[in-house]
């Protein structure tokens, strides 16, 4: 019997410092599917980096919607290189005004018809 799995998201836990500024960057590269898997990083419509407590409430929220930045407290952009693409976030120091602890988080990468998660793990914010 076989198994597949769908499932292409990378487990990568994250830890920073609680009110400085936060910066991730991180290589997207095309599975064997191709550009099914990633999307071709051009032409997606949202990605989306939400960090949750343990309550499951949202602690923060980073975004991107349609190429245009969605809101104030952060900056972000993605490239396609080609084979892959690029994802790099960051958020200012007020951004990251999060109380010391460990958390969840989820980055996912969406297109008409598509969303994938792209990573997951913890994110764990020291004093």
């Amino acid at each position: 019997m076989a198994t597949v799995s769908t499932d292409i998201s990378e487990k990568i836990d994250i830890e920073c410092r609680k009110s400085d500024t936060f910066y991730l960057a991180a290589i997207l590269e095309k599975g064997s599917l191709g550009s099914m898997v990633y999307m071709n990083l051009e032409s997606f419509t949202e990605i989306t980096l939400v960090v949750k407590n343990a309550n499951d409430n949202s602690v923060l929220e980073l975004y991107k919607t349609s190429g245009t930045n969605s809101g104030v407290k952060y900056y972000e952009t993605i490239t396609d290189t080609g084979s892959g693409g690029a994802i790099m976030i960051s958020a200012t120091s007020d951004a990251m005004n999060i109380p010391e602890g460990t958390y969840t988080y989820t980055c996912k990468i969406s297109k008409t018809g598509f969303k994938n998660t792209v990573m997951h793990g913890k994110f764990k914010v020291v004093d």
